[in-house]
């Protein structure tokens, strides 16, 4: 019933193939069916030979992002997902920019291919899934001194800045 949302004339055998190799995972589903462009034939060639894991596909995405925006910037990229997930969520889009010392506009563009692990609402960032974020927190790991920083800009800002202040401690 939920492959054939997307894939109306889905066959009975395209669906047994679609479950195999999505391992069942209703998230792997999920995150394979919206590559519905491509049709169903080379979504489960995707996930084959093996199958796949939730943590395949959000590695799949990232990479896909990086080589988007370029590989020369997979140092930001990291350091996007490291302050992601360091900071308090919702986190502002404004200090990402000010702390990476990039554009926003570099930002909406790697959330926007991201979208199926980020929300970006309002001009504030969270994750989508528990799934996404918690591959997140055990990939991107944030050094002493990294945090060392995003203290240093709390302080500066607590006294004018509500995010500053309610987060500081």
């Amino acid at each position: 019933l939920f492959t054939k949302k997307v894939f109306p004339r889905i066959t009975s055998q395209e669906i047994a193939e679609f479950h195999k190799y999505s391992k069942g995972i209703p998230r792997v589903q999920f995150y394979s069916l919206n590559l519905k462009i491509q049709g169903i034939s080379e979504i489960i060639n995707y996930l084959k030979p093996n199958g796949k894991v939730v943590g395949d596909l959000i590695l799949d995405k990232i990479e896909h992002a990086i080589s988007r925006v370029g590989k020369d910037k997979k140092p930001l990229v990291e350091q996007f997902f490291k302050l992601l997930i360091s900071l308090p969520r919702p986190v502002p889009i404004a200090y990402l920019s000010e702390i990476m010392k990039v554009e926003i506009d570099f930002l909406k563009d790697l959330s926007s291919d991201i979208w199926n692990g980020l929300i970006l609402e309002d001009d504030l960032f969270s994750f989508r899934d528990e799934d996404f974020e918690n591959y997140i927190g055990e990939t991107y790991r944030t050094t002493l001194e990294e945090l060392q920083e995003i203290t240093k800009i709390f302080i500066t800002k607590s006294e004018t800045d509500e995010y500053a202040a309610t987060n500081l401690g």
